[in-house]
């Protein structure tokens, strides 16, 4: 095998691997982001699953978290261990999805296939949901408390099975693990930090009120460390010397500023490990015979395919005056993470205006005017929407932009004033 071809063959292979680790049904390498807090939350989850398998007790819990922070890896992990012992192949999974099983009808019928029984269901066809669940539930508790085969179920976005009529299934699963005549353990899973207060109250009375709430605490750091994992070649790969040579082109590339900078707005933007991957995939499927390496401009460039700010697209036909009440609001968010009204931003825009030579400074009610059209362009918006009695410079709202994209935003700012491009550097001295 020629030179050239051995290189193709490592370079296909290496974005065979990568493309699978970056696919959503994939989390391979995701376990770059350990940590204590993640380790305490899998022992818990570990120990609840195995009281349910082991000892035959009732168990529910939900894991509660913003999306991509880990909830459904930290699941799998927990099945992982729990397959790694002598439960084994000793309980039953239902899995179930609120955006899927729409109904508690169409949950039933997933039900009854998990555990095997759907045919036994299709048999009775005219059987009412009351009586078909009564059915299943008797199946679930046949024999003694010992020799029932444990049930574990998932219900995923477990904010919408609140949402079914008279939360049927989710008071009849509650009441089943509360009860412990049939082991089982319920874990829900959503990003609904209060979805408890979604519970009827009888449903509620039958939680057990156990919680996991998971959030990524990864620092700058930590971030680049799993962009290097996701990013890496397993032990396995063929070709030794492209992965020597990989590696070493990695650990270059983390340490170029423009790398840097980018994994920063990412981090700061978010720091969820989807989209840590999306910004992956261009530079990958770009790898080549003549570019087999990655280069931080790659990696820009998805940056800003990825991640089109549409509201920093709107400055550059904002005024003079518009754009000086942005870089208000500005320094004002510098100082508090409050909501803030025309009143507070105008004592910061008069703090400006009455300072140095230029000609900056307009009337009140013109002032009052640029903010309002910030509020047409939805730059700026209502931290309450019941605010219409509210006298208008006094209503609270919040900016539709993070301080560091009305920062870019002003420095491309065609013929932006100089002293209004100083005072947007120069937090706190004006």
């Amino acid at each position: 095998m020629t030179e050239s071809s051995t290189a193709e063959c490592a370079i296909t292979e290496c974005k065979a691997i990568l493309r699978e680790r970056f696919s959503l049904l994939s989390r391979s390498g995701d376990g770059g982001y350990f940590n204590d807090a993640i380790e305490q939350n899998l022992s818990t989850l570990f120990n609840l699953l195995e009281g349910t398998i082991a000892r035959s007790e009732g168990n529910s819990l939900l894991i509660i978290g913003p999306r991509g922070a880990g909830k459904t890896w930290l699941l799998e992990k927990a099945f992982e261990r729990i397959n790694s012992t002598a439960c084994n192949g000793k309980y039953a999974l239902v899995q179930l999805n609120g955006a899927v099983h729409t109904d508690d009808g169409i949950a039933l019928k997933e039900i009854a296939a998990a555990l095997q029984i759907e045919s036994e269901l299709d048999e009775k066809p005219t059987m009412s949901f009351a009586a078909a669940f009564s059915y299943l539930l008797e199946s679930m508790r046949s024999g003694d408390r010992q020799s029932r085969r444990p049930v574990v179920f998932v219900l995923d976005e477990f904010d919408c099975f609140t949402q079914h009529h008279n939360q049927t299934l989710l008071y009849n699963l509650f009441d089943i693990a509360q009860s412990a005549h049939t082991p089982i353990a319920v874990i829900g899973l959503t990003c609904h930090l209060d979805v408890i207060e979604l519970l009827e109250k009888r449903v509620k009375s039958r939680f057990s009120h156990r919680q996991l709430h998971v959030f990524n605490t990864l620092d700058l750091q930590q971030y680049t460390e799993l962009f290097k994992t996701l990013l890496s070649l397993p032990e396995g790969f063929s070709d030794k010397h492209f992965q020597h040579q990989w590696q070493q082109s990695l650990d270059k590339l983390t340490k170029d500023s423009m790398m840097k900078k980018v994994l920063r707005k990412l981090y700061e933007k978010t720091v969820d490990v989807w989209s840590l991957k999306a910004i992956m995939v261009l530079p990958v499927n770009q790898l080549s015979t003549d570019e087999p390496f990655l280069r931080s401009s790659q990696f820009h460039e998805a940056y800003d395919m990825l991640h089109t700010d549409t509201k920093a697209a709107l400055i550059p036909g904002l005024s003079v005056l518009e754009l000086t009440l942005l870089v208000a609001i500005r320094h004002y968010m510098e100082t508090s993470s409050k909501p803030f009204n025309f009143e507070i931003i105008y004592k910061e825009y008069m703090k400006f205006a009455t300072q140095g030579a230029h000609s900056l400074g307009y009337p009140k009610q013109l002032v009052m005017n640029a903010f309002e059209h910030l509020q047409l362009m939805r730059l700026v918006f209502p931290a309450d929407q019941r605010t219409k009695s509210m006298p208008k410079e006094y209503c609270k709202m919040y900016l539709a932009m993070s301080c560091r994209e009305v920062k870019e935003a002003i420095q491309a700012y065609p013929n932006c004033p100089t002293d209004l491009q100083q005072w947007s550097l120069n937090i706190g001295t004006a």
